[in-house]
């Protein structure tokens, strides 16, 4: 089960969505559109969502050439 930090509250993550990016070159810099297990999704940054399998998955649907993808790798 994947847990999501967000302010004080813990939500059950369903899936990552999507990304978008400020910086290629700093993990830092990523943030993720997470989808939690009651339907409703966010914007979270990846120092939120770094320790979770949803992200590992997410990203392993990524093409192998992909920055973002080697970034993270």
């Amino acid at each position: 089960m994947a847990i999501a930090a967000t302010d004080d509250d813990e939500t059950i993550v369903k899936q990552i969505l999507n990304h978008r990016t400020i910086n290629l070159k700093r993990k830092n810099s990523h943030d993720f559109l997470v989808q939690f297990i009651d339907g409703s999704d966010c914007w979270l940054a990846y120092k939120d969502i770094k320790n979770n399998e949803a992200l590992d998955k997410y990203l392993e649907t990524l093409d192998s050439k992909s920055e973002v993808r080697k970034l993270f790798s």
